[in-house]
């Protein structure tokens, strides 16, 4: 079990690696408008600790609640994508705004989904899930 548990997490970290060296974190992190994304990478930290810790009930509820804040997320992405729509005398700024405002709702759906499946995976290997 141990040696799973280590091999999925490295492996995961890895892909954290190679994504922040892509420069694919740096989007995901850094173009959330709304900062949710940090605040859903702390609760999936938070997560793996509790799965970790052999609190399989609590990983489960953060591992949903990744996935509700994901769902969140993509809709304030498109109320920010849609706010900027209205004033057309500005056709960059629009475009700006609307492009804040996907960004935020695809990188806090993918925060959201990735951090949830990492949790899972995790619970999976612990034949607890």
């Amino acid at each position: 079990m141990i040696a799973r548990l280590v091999a999925i997490n490295v492996c995961g970290v890895a892909g954290l690696i190679v994504a922040g060296l892509a420069g694919w974190l740096d989007e995901a992190i850094f173009s959330d408008a709304t900062y949710m994304s940090h605040a859903m990478a702390a609760i999936a930290c938070l997560g793996l600790a509790l799965t970790w810790a052999g609190r399989m009930a609590a990983s489960r509820r953060t591992g949903t609640l990744l996935v509700i804040l994901g769902l969140v997320g993509t809709l304030l992405g498109f109320k920010i994508a849609l706010g900027g729509v209205g004033d057309h005398s500005d056709l960059h700024a629009t475009l700006t705004v609307l492009l804040s405002g996907m960004a935020t709702a695809i990188n806090t759906t993918l925060v959201g989904a990735v951090g949830s499946l990492w949790l899972a995976l995790n619970r999976w290997t612990m034949k607890e899930d």
